[in-house]
């Protein structure tokens, strides 16, 4: 999202580097507290059918043991 805010003052606002660096605190603040309040409020959900929403999953239990070179590369190439 905030690519796409950049994208848009560059274009249609004429920021240029400096004008972006200043807003990077704010970009920060708002991403923070865009995620946080929904993970926070998840945190607290439980059911008594289901538990609580966030579980002790990893992703790589989503694959298979066989394509554990893949996922190891794609991780590396990836990050």
């Amino acid at each position: 999202m905030a690519m796409a805010v950049n994208v848009f003052l560059i274009v249609h606002r004429s920021y240029d580097v400096e004008l972006l660096r200043r807003l990077e605190w704010k970009y920060a603040v708002v991403i923070t507290t865009v995620t946080f309040i929904p993970a926070l409020v998840f945190l607290f959900i439980s059911t008594a059918d289901n538990g609580p929403m966030y579980g002790s999953v990893t992703v790589s239990c989503l694959f298979p043991v066989t394509f554990g070179l893949i996922f190891s590369g794609c991780l590396c190439f990836c990050h």
